[in-house]
């Protein structure tokens, strides 16, 4: 199935203005573009405000197959994260040579 390139913009918002100081801007900034390169999505564009963040980049889900494995893939994390099964290795995919 061919997979369609679409942009989505999303904003992440924060109860307090956690994005004022500096290094808070730079780290998020830095983990933001490290995750993008990580997961190979595209950030098109970015802003990042006192309390809240705007991003457009790529990377729709679609309703059935697609919709159904990142559900169960966030349960996971979900359970991992709280010690309730082991980490299980993910088998990644490397990244498409340029």
């Amino acid at each position: 199935m061919k997979r369609m390139k679409q942009a989505e913009h999303v904003v992440l918002r924060a109860r307090f203005s956690v994005l004022r100081l500096k290094k808070n801007k730079s780290l998020i900034s830095g983990l933001l573009f490290e995750g993008a390169e990580k997961f190979q999505v595209k950030v098109y564009n970015n802003s990042l405000n006192s309390n809240h963040i705007h991003l457009l980049w790529r990377r729709i889900v679609h309703w059935g197959r697609d919709f159904l494995n990142l559900h169960r893939y966030i349960y996971q994390n979900q359970l991992e994260t709280l010690g309730l099964i082991a980490y299980q290795l993910r088998n990644r995919k490397p990244p498409p040579s340029r």
